[in-house]
């Protein structure tokens, strides 16, 4: 990505480290928030377990199941409760949201086309590294709630998260930060983003669906285009391969339990067996077509050069302002806690 310099008139350049002291005190901030939601989060959900049996039994939260219960405390404790908190305190400080630049329909979606090669490559990659890392004995947390044919977890996956996600990730950080620099900006809500996964096997690739999303709200200055690229993002690699993967493991089932049977079921043209051999190659067809597209888009927009950022008004030193993103107490403690937690969660299994 670059920065084009052209436009002198909207940034102070002769003293550009002047505005060090404020990027300092929103990036340090903006760390702290992120501390403040990961915390109360965690100490809700544990709460709410410990006191899903009383709960229960007082009639007051039923659940069908385990997994129900925690789905329904992570949806308590993340977004009704730790996310309006922690919005109150990011927002404290004043925000700058970016201009509203009129950018077409294609050219938004070549930029969002660019995420599925890359996050299936990555995904590949963070599954190898997992698994060296952790002997082969790591299991992908997310898969289980992604996987998942539960309404609240198709509500978690698809709908609330990205919202949430796009609302603290994009929109609240970006606001607060691109005045000092938007790449710097960028590049910090795509890490922060990426770090509260706390999942190995998404570190990766979340990375890359930060930067793209990012850099599509820092231009357009419209946030619920980016929520409706995530929901989608979610839907298709959550919802669609569980419904398609189903219908799929059920035929194998059908041809090792009984080939002859099987053979013959086929062969009678059964509507549904039909129908879920379809739906496994329209799948696959269609993730060859996203990731074949999305390598197209990611060499056209390289060529064209549209990666460019505009100086921001309060703009600081590229060197100068990584200081300020990153060695704060803030984010460095956010990131440690991150960490810690992304071991944690891989050796858990």
């Amino acid at each position: 990505m670059e920065v084009n310099n052209n436009n002198s008139n909207t940034a102070n350049t002769a003293w550009p480290d002047m505005y060090y002291p404020a990027a300092r005190k929103s990036y340090n901030h903006i760390g702290w928030t992120l501390v403040a939601y990961l915390i109360i989060s965690i100490v809700v959900q544990v709460v709410l377990l410990i006191l899903a049996p009383y709960l229960e039994k007082m009639n007051i939260l039923g659940f069908r199941t385990e997994d129900e219960s925690l789905y329904t405390s992570i949806l308590i404790s993340m977004y009704l409760i730790a996310f309006p908190i922690a919005y109150l305190i990011g927002n404290s400080l004043p925000s700058f949201k970016p201009s509203k630049e009129k950018v077409g329909f294609y050219k938004l979606l070549s930029y969002y086309m660019m995420v599925f090669p890359l996050s299936f490559i990555l995904n590949i990659f963070s599954s190898w590294l997992a698994d060296i890392i952790s002997g082969g004995k790591a299991v992908n947390a997310i898969d289980e709630i992604a996987g998942s044919d539960s309404p609240y977890a198709i509500l978690m996956v698809v709908v609330i998260g990205p919202l949430v996600e796009e609302l603290i990730f994009r929109k609240l950080m970006i606001d607060k930060t691109a005045i000092f620099g938007e790449a710097a900006a960028v590049l910090f809500s795509a890490l922060c983003f990426s770090l509260f996964h706390m999942n190995l096997y998404q570190t990766f690739y979340t990375f890359v669906i930060g930067l793209v999303f990012a850099f599509i709200y820092i231009r357009t200055g419209r946030i619920w285009i980016t929520v409706v690229f995530h929901m989608f993002f979610n839907f298709w690699g959550s919802v669609v391969p569980t419904i398609v993967l189903k219908a799929g493991d059920e035929i194998m089932d059908s041809a090792l339990s009984d080939p002859a049977a099987f053979e013959k079921f086929i062969s009678s043209g059964d509507g549904v067996s039909v129908a879920a051999m379809v739906s496994l190659m329209a799948f696959d067809l269609c993730q060859l077509i996203l990731v074949v597209g999305g390598i197209v888009c990611i060499i056209v927009n390289l060529a064209r050069k549209e990666f460019t950022f505009k100086p921001a008004r309060a703009q600081v030193s590229r060197l100068v302002l990584a200081r300020a993103s990153y060695l704060n107490a803030g984010f460095i403690v956010f990131a440690i806690l991150c960490l810690l937690m992304t071991v944690a969660n891989l050796f858990a299994s």
